[in-house]
């Protein structure tokens, strides 16, 4: 077995749904672990509520942020990369961040990457993305993107 020292920390609020589950994180996880074959790549979710749903109803075990630390220490990892699959910068995110920032002595090099709404730019980047992907979209239709709200404000 390869021992890596470099890892990826994939953090997502999660889901109790077994399909999205596969189709969603296990295939992100996958894809990056082929685009980075020299780290390991674990998961970890936020949500306690989903994370012992799934452990009842698949009997799979999903680390929380504490547990993935915890393990990634023991592992001998010591370089860290933390990307969220948040949408938005809120509450879920500043959580992720306390949590990683409490286990950071552990680490030499922790970087952190931004969940895909973090600035105006983004929006306007997504937008375009979207008006782009859906110009097909008839007349008599429309489409609804949502998502969960925040407190906080998007910065500029």
């Amino acid at each position: 077995m390869t021992h890596f020292t470099k890892a990826i920390l994939l953090v997502s609020f999660g889901t109790n749904i077994h399909t999205a589950r596969k189709a969603a994180f296990d295939q992100l996880k996958d894809d990056l672990q082929k685009d980075f074959p020299d780290h390991s790549v674990y998961c970890a979710w936020t949500s306690e509520r989903i994370i012992q749903q799934v452990l009842k109803q698949d009997r799979i075990h999903i680390m929380t942020i504490a547990e993935a630390m915890k393990q990634m220490y023991t592992d001998g990892i010591r370089e860290l990369l933390v990307q969220p699959t948040f949408i938005l910068n809120g509450l879920e995110n500043e959580r992720m961040l306390s949590e990683i920032a409490a286990c950071a002595y552990h680490f030499e090099n922790i970087r952190i990457g931004s969940p895909l709404l973090d600035s105006f730019h983004d929006y306007a980047a997504v937008i375009s993305a979207l008006k782009q992907e859906y110009a097909a979209l008839p007349a008599n239709e429309v489409l609804i993107f949502m998502e969960h709200g925040t407190a906080k404000s998007v910065k500029s």
